[in-house]
C-alpha cells in the first residue's frame, strides 16, 4: 500500500514537472516574439517619423536651389538650426566631399563626416537613394545606440549631398529593457501558480 502511494506520488510530481517545462517554454516561446516584435515596432516608428518629418517638411526642397551646398553654408546653417527646433534628432547637411555644411550640433560643422557618421549610408544617399543603418555613438563615458537615416539633395542626375539624421534609441532599448523585466516577472507568477 505504501508503495503504490510513492509510485502515484511519483508520477503526479513527473506530470507537474513536465506541466511546468510545458507552460515555461510555451511562455519563453511567447516573450521573445512579443520582445522584438515590440522592438521593431519602436524601430518602424522612429523610421517613419523622419520620413514623413522630411517628406512633408520643407527642409529638404529647400536645399534644391543651391547648386554648391559648400558655397550657402551659412544660409544652410541658419536653416537646420531654426527648422531643427522642433525635432529631437541630430541634423548634418553632408556635401559630395563628405564635409559637413552644416548641423544642429554646431560643434561638428566644417569637419569631415567619414569618422563622424556611417559612411555606408552616405553613399548610399549620394547613389540617389534613402538609407538607413543602425550604430553606435561612442563618447567618452558610454555608448549610445543610434539610428541614422539620409535622403539625397537634388536630382538623381545631380546629387549635391545628402540630409542626415540620427536619433538616439537609449529611451527605446530602456523601455524594452523594462519590458522584458515585467514579462519575467509575469512568467515567475505564471509558473509558480501553475506548480502550486
Amino acid at each position: 500500500m505504501i508503495s503504490g502511494k510513492k509510485r502515484w506520488s511519483s508520477i503526479r510530481w513527473k506530470m507537474v514537472f513536465i506541466y511546468f517545462l510545458l507552460v515555461f517554454i510555451a511562455t519563453t516561446i511567447i516573450g521573445v516574439f512579443i520582445m522584438s516584435q515590440l522592438e521593431a515596432y519602436y524601430r518602424n516608428s522612429i523610421r517613419d517619423n523622419i520620413t514623413k518629418t522630411v517628406e512633408e517638411g520643407t527642409l529638404l526642397s529647400s536645399f534644391q536651389g543651391y547648386e554648391d551646398l559648400k558655397s550657402h553654408q551659412q544660409e544652410i546653417q541658419s536653416n537646420i538650426v531654426s527648422w531643427s527646433k522642433g525635432v529631437q534628432q541630430e541634423i548634418f547637411v553632408v556635401d559630395n566631399d563628405f564635409t559637413i555644411i552644416a548641423s544642429n550640433n554646431e560643434n561638428l560643422v566644417l569637419k569631415s563626416a567619414v569618422d563622424l557618421l556611417d559612411q555606408s549610408i552616405i553613399l548610399s544617399g549620394l547613389g540617389g537613394e534613402t538609407g538607413e543603418a543602425e550604430g553606435i555613438v561612442k563618447t567618452q563615458s558610454k555608448e549610445i545606440p543610434v539610428t541614422n537615416m539620409v535622403f539625397p539633395i537634388g536630382s538623381e542626375d545631380k546629387i549635391k549631398g545628402v540630409l542626415y539624421f540620427r536619433e538616439d534609441m537609449t529611451s527605446v532599448y530602456e523601455t524594452i529593457g523594462k519590458s522584458k523585466i515585467i514579462f519575467v516577472e509575469a512568467m515567475v507568477i505564471a509558473l509558480l501558480i501553475t506548480v502550486v
